[in-house]
């Protein structure tokens, strides 16, 4: 008896979600191919009164792996996510996730106080907490009644 795995196709699949990637890497991020870099953690990007904040998917990549820099107006996450040498090569059936390093870049808008830029690591999501300056901030204008 012979044992026959399939994978359901999706009509066009691949080709939407490198359509995806592609706008994501022209509106989001300076635009590099995955292969030149190994590979590239996934990111959510929103903002606050008070700030923008980045979350990376970065699991099984140490904290000590990860270096966070800010350059013109850039924030630019890079690191290793090293491959488990205990395991022999010669009995994986699947390698799926991908090894090495990598290297995100996210611009943002002027309008970031680089001083108090802060980041967490928590459950392999790194999050990056960049202050609006005061200039930028919404401001609250009280109506005097005369």
């Amino acid at each position: 008896m012979y044992l026959t795995v399939s994978k359901p196709r999706v009509p066009f699949g691949a080709l939407a979600c490198n359509i995806d990637r592609m706008f994501d890497d022209m509106f989001t991020c300076r635009p590099t191919a995955e292969s030149e870099m190994g590979w590239v953690p996934r990111a959510d990007v929103h903002e606050n009164d008070n700030a923008f904040v980045v979350q990376l998917d970065l699991p099984g990549v140490e904290k000590d792996n990860v270096k966070v820099k800010f350059e013109d107006d850039t924030l630019i996450v890079s690191g290793e996510r090293k491959h488990e040498s205990n395991v022999d090569e010669k009995n994986f059936h699947r390698v799926e996730r991908a090894y090495g390093s990598f290297t995100r870049s996210i611009s943002v808008p002027k309008d970031v106080d680089s001083e108090k830029i802060s980041a967490s690591f928590k459950n392999g999501v790194l999050e990056i907490t960049l202050p609006k300056t005061d200039e930028v901030k919404p401001k609250e204008i009280e109506i005097k009644v005369s």
